[in-house]
């Protein structure tokens, strides 16, 4: 026996994949800010700053992002990067969920064959973001990025 469900729109209170809420009605990517979230842990962030800041660099040039936005433990490294760096700290998850909302890109260093375990992800695909992941950035990928966005 087959159950069949209509869904017209998710319903704001019912549980869902994303820690952080699940928009009914996410904004297009065109429609957002020009910005890069990155949300986690004091270890992820740290090491997205510090170790791969080339990467990020890399990334808002390509798809001419003005601002990037860290959500979770401030992190101590030295930013000198030329994109604007801006520190949220830890956020209740409707502030969260606001952000995610106003912005395009949201980058994730996460061991690939585990993306199904991350709330993080699930958490920028429910609210539509372009998730970009650091890998070596050729030209056709920067391409293809910049298609997604528009």
């Amino acid at each position: 026996m087959w159950a069949r469900w209509k869904v017209e729109k998710a319903s704001p209170d019912r549980a869902g994949l994303s820690t952080v809420g699940e928009p009914v009605d996410p904004k297009l990517l065109h429609a957002r800010a020009p910005s890069l979230v990155l949300f986690g842990g004091r270890i992820w962030t740290e090491i997205a700053l510090s170790q791969q800041q080339e990467m990020l660099e890399k990334i808002c040039r390509a798809l001419d992002l003005k601002k990037i936005i860290t959500i979770g433990t401030r992190s101590e490294c030295a930013w000198h990067g030329s994109v604007p760096l801006e520190q949220t700290g830890v956020l209740a998850a409707t502030d969260v969920s606001e952000i995610l909302q106003s912005v395009q890109v949201g980058y994730l260093d996460y061991f690939p064959k585990h993306l199904g375990k991350s709330s993080i992800y699930a958490a920028y695909c429910a609210h539509g973001l372009l998730s970009v992941f650091p890998l070596p950035m050729t030209p056709t990928l920067m391409e293809f990025l910049k298609i997604a966005i528009i």
